[in-house]
């Protein structure tokens, strides 16, 4: 809705913003703008302390309207605006973690909610939610005996992404590269060292493996000799569950370019150098085959799968003839036809492994570029520039559905969105700002949420929508600490 004009004030102080907030009551965002502000559109610029608040969208849609009355105003008058201000809810810490280490990298509920954890420098605790009470603490490296208790907790390279909850309430956690896991009646085991994990813990990608054997969950070595069965391929998806080596891999490349789905996984292969480009490399956990999927010169592939195994989406990255960078996000059907692969040795990489290139599924709208997606996989989401937005992109109708316009932020603050697992629910961060969107609504809408602190760091959201898992600090020189929320709306 666009911004209406109040009233007009002449030689009226910017700080007179609270006496028109208190004429024209709750509900409202608020904002001054002098003469000379607004014939220059510098409204979206304008901002002034609570309880005014600004609506650049309102204000420039208006700005044709006013320029009239902009003319026979004094130079020093200011013309207050207001428009109807979205719902705001608050969020109340219930428990907050004490922690004299550094702060947490993770905080996570389980799949039933009943459980959550937090991995920190200090290790990994394991809390009950009702009522809240700690269950165990791991405070040594899974590797070192139980007697070596005085030994720092070792944190995994990937830290902040490095817990899993599977849907039997396993706490799976990676110590020193090793996996390792907690089991609902709290018994700990060992498994093997691990590049990355699958989001239920039973598939791990693991370096260097094929010839050189590797730890297994029981603790012994599996995989001794494993004979490749092409020339280079040095890496493995292994199942954890059936100890066994599902699939053989060349060398890949970051775990950021991997991506497990239900009987699938997708990693792009590591690059010699960046004028090098690799193609994407498929295992089908089902049956154990391996494709590869070259992208011309995409020195980038950023694949995200679907949880319930009904497509994959591949972010595309590579540089342009004059320099510039182009990123396309694709959608294909899974599973892949097999007889869409084939050998081919005039390409280096189609020479050992079945290649191909299949057709992209025919989109209403772009996907968004290294989206991240919705445990149902109903939701691919990811962000827009210019203006700044979130969007919603829905792979059954394959198209943008909805789009959430956020304030801009400066570079380096901190962006985050998290689902519930039930799919229900979606927190969004962007710097100070955060929002609960409903994925079960007709219209998808942002309640934005206003925590006590503009310091803050989403971590997870609960399946009810009102228990929230954040890191918080009263401000830039607090220390950070870890806090159980609930949503008042």
């Amino acid at each position: 809705m666009a911004a209406k004009i109040l009233t007009v004030l002449e030689d009226a102080p910017h700080n007179s913003c609270e006496a028109v907030s208190q004429q024209i009551g709750m509900g409202y965002k608020v904002f001054f703008a002098t003469k000379a502000e607004a014939i220059g559109q510098k409204c979206d610029a304008v901002t002034r302390p609570s309880p005014c608040r600004y609506s650049p969208q309102g204000v420039m849609q208006s700005i044709l309207k006013l320029f009239a009355l902009l003319l026979v105003v004094g130079e020093n008058s200011a013309i207050a605006f207001a428009a109807p201000a979205a719902p705001v809810a608050t969020l109340q810490r219930i428990q907050v973690f004490e922690d004299q280490l550094p702060p947490s990298f993770q905080l996570l509920f389980s799949p039933d909610n009943s459980r959550l954890a937090r991995s920190s420098l200090g290790g990994i605790e394991l809390w009950q939610v009702q009522p809240l009470q700690l269950l165990a603490k791991i405070t040594t490296p899974a590797t070192r005996s139980a007697q070596a208790d005085t030994e720092p907790f070792s944190p995994p390279l990937n830290a902040s992404n490095s817990l899993r909850f599977d849907q039997a309430g396993w706490l799976h956690y990676m110590s020193e590269s090793t996996h390792a896991w907690l089991t609902p009646d709290l018994q700990r085991g060992v498994g093997s060292t691990v590049k990355s994990l699958s989001a239920d813990g039973r598939y791990a990608l693991r370096s260097n493996t094929v010839g050189a054997g590797s730890v297994g969950r029981d603790g012994r070595i599996h995989g001794a000799g494993l004979s490749p069965q092409y020339p280079y391929a040095r890496d493995d998806i292994f199942d954890q569950l059936e100890k066994r080596s599902v699939c053989q891999l060349p060398v890949t490349a970051p775990a950021d370019r991997l991506s497990f789905g239900k009987n699938w996984a997708a990693v792009q292969e590591a690059a010699a150098g960046p004028s090098n480009p690799r193609p994407l490399v498929l295992c089908d956990l089902l049956t154990g085959r391996v494709f590869a999927m070259p992208y011309a010169k995409a020195s980038v592939l950023v694949p995200t799968l679907d949880p319930q195994g009904r497509w994959m989406a591949v972010t595309a990255t590579d540089s342009t003839l004059f320099g510039g960078i182009r990123v396309q996000t694709q959608i294909y059907a899974l599973p892949l036809r097999p007889a869409d692969f084939a050998l081919n040795s005039r390409r280096e990489e189609c020479g050992v492994l079945p290649c191909g290139e299949p057709s992209a599924l025919n989109t209403v709208d772009a996907p968004p570029a290294n989206p991240q997606t919705s445990p149902d996989g109903k939701w691919l989401v990811g962000r827009l520039l210019a203006p700044q937005r979130t969007v919603f992109f829905d792979t059954t109708a394959l198209k943008t559905v909805a789009s959430v316009q956020t304030p801009e932020q400066r570079q380096g603050s901190i962006s985050r969105m998290v689902f519930s697992r039930n799919s229900r629910w979606m927190g969004l961060q962007e710097g100070s700002h955060l929002y609960v969107i409903d994925l079960n609504a007709d219209k998808l809408q942002a309640l934005e949420i206003r925590p006590d602190t503009d310091q803050f760091e989403l971590q997870d959201i609960a399946n009810d929508g009102q228990h929230w898992l954040m890191h918080y600090r009263a401000d830039a020189s607090s220390p950070w600490l870890s806090a159980l929320w609930l949503l008042k709306r």
